[in-house]
């Protein structure tokens, strides 16, 4: 999902960077067929800067490598990870948003992006107990942080109605029990679809651009980069830092 909302910030003209930052192995990295060559974990290890290590990804999106093989982002200490975070500021002039993908693991590298986020977008599902899982996630995000906005994407869409309920519901909590209002992002229907297209390399924006999906995403993409966390003045150089997305499937 990270991938296509990459390309669907970048079909708006926002220069997009996505940062595979899965704990284990670099899901994203493989998906886009980026092959072997240096990775986050690199730049964690302080053997290479950040602009070393960028890739390019389809749409003309900049990537971040993931880790691979026995190397693991757990194994990097919250100084470092934090570090990196800083780093992706020095990027101003070349990028405007950075998207982060987490995955659900609480890594310190994980803790360090949400406290430099200026969002957090938390990707779930339609089924009851994804949405009571991603309301926890959101608690959490709050009781670390007062400073990072929460958004929610809900993707394997089945019903149109029930997802909008699970959405409303999802909202009220939020509302009366963390004190902001949700802005749900999506939901976004057909994701076998999307995996299968994705794994190929093929980010569904781009292969399928007519279909429902990939008008979702787009859409989804307005939403993020018109967000008054996002939007910065004109003229004024910076990066913004969305993420990580800590999946709830």
């Amino acid at each position: 999902m990270a991938i296509n909302l990459a390309v669907a910030v970048r079909h708006h003209g926002t220069r997009s960077l996505l940062v595979d930052a899965h704990p284990h192995k670099g899901d994203a990295t493989e998906m886009l067929r980026l092959g072997d060559g240096p990775s986050l974990g690199d730049v964690l290890a302080l053997r290479r800067a950040l602009p070393d290590v960028l890739r390019p990804g389809p749409a003309g999106i900049q990537v971040v490598p993931g880790v691979c093989g026995v190397e693991r982002l757990s194994d990097y200490p919250a100084g470092v990870t934090g570090l990196f975070a800083r780093q992706l500021h020095g990027l101003a002039g070349k990028i405007d948003l950075a998207i982060a993908d987490a995955g659900i693991a609480a890594t310190p590298l994980a803790t360090s992006m949400i406290d430099a986020a200026d969002l957090v977008v938390i990707v779930t599902t339609d089924a009851q107990a994804s949405i009571m899982d991603t309301y926890e996630a959101m608690r959490g995000v709050c009781r670390q942080t007062a400073t990072t906005a929460v958004l929610a994407l809900i993707n394997r869409a089945g019903c149109g109605e029930e997802a909008g309920d699970r959405a409303r519901r999802l909202r009220t909590a939020c509302r009366r029990f963390l004190g902001f209002d949700l802005t749900v992002l999506g939901p976004v229907p057909d994701y076998h679809r999307i995996a299968k297209l994705t794994t190929r390399g093929q980010p569904i924006v781009l292969a399928e651009p007519s279909g429902t999906p990939a008008h979702t995403l787009v859409d989804a993409g307005r939403n993020l980069i018109d967000s008054p966390r996002i939007r910065r003045p004109v003229g004024q150089p910076d990066v913004q830092i969305l993420g990580p997305f800590r999946a709830r499937d």
